[in-house]
C-alpha cells in the first residue's frame, strides 16, 4: 500500500519526488514499527521500488508516529479519568440535544473566518461527530500515550 501511495504522489506531481513518510495511527504495526532497524529497512525497500524509473521517488527518512493499540470499551468502562471522559464523548456523540447545544457554541465561530475556512460551505452533524472524534483521539492520546 505504502509503496502505491508514493506511486501516486509521483504520478500526481508528474515529475520526480524526494519525500519523508510519517507513519500515523494506532494498532498492532506499531510494536513492529518499535524494532531496531525496522524504520530503515522499511525506506531501503521503498527507495529500492522507486530508483529504479524515471520520474523516480525517494525516501529520506521513515518517521514511526504510531500508537500502541487501545481497547477503547475496555478503557471506557473503567472508572477512572479517561474512562470518564469516553463515557462523555459517547453521550455528546448519540444525544441529539446535545449536538445542537455544540452546534449553536459553534455557530458564534462562523462569523471567524479562520473557523470558515475549514468548513467552507458549513458544516452538518457528520462533520461535527468527526470533530468529537478527532478530540477524543486527542485526549487520549495525551492521556495514555507517551509523548
Amino acid at each position: 500500500m505504502l509503496p502505491q501511495r508514493l506511486e501516486d504522489a509521483v504520478a500526481a506531481a508528474e515529475r520526480s519526488v524526494i519525500c519523508r513518510v510519517r507513519l500515523v495511527g494506532r494498532g498492532p504495526l506499531h510494536r513492529t514499527l518499535q524494532r531496531d532497524g525496522y524504520l530503515e529497512s522499511l525506506r531501503i525497500a521503498l527507495n529500492g521500488t522507486g530508483e529504479q524509473r524515471l520520474p523516480f521517488f525517494w525516501c529520506e527518512r521513515v518517521v514511526d508516529a504510531t500508537m500502541a493499540p487501545l481497547d477503547r470499551e475496555v478503557r471506557r468502562q473503567a472508572g477512572d479519568f479517561l474512562g470518564t471522559v469516553l463515557r462523555s464523548i459517547d453521550s455528546l456523540r448519540d444525544d441529539p440535544n446535545e449536538l445542537t447545544d455544540i452546534r449553536k457554541t459553534i455557530d458564534g465561530l462562523f462569523r471567524s473566518t479562520r473557523f470558515r475556512k475549514y468548513f467552507p460551505d458549513g458544516y452538518n452533524d457528520t462533520d461535527l461527530i468527526n470533530l468529537l472524534r478527532d478530540a477524543e483521539e486527542h485526549i487520549v492520546t495525551a492521556l495514555v500515550d507517551e509523548p
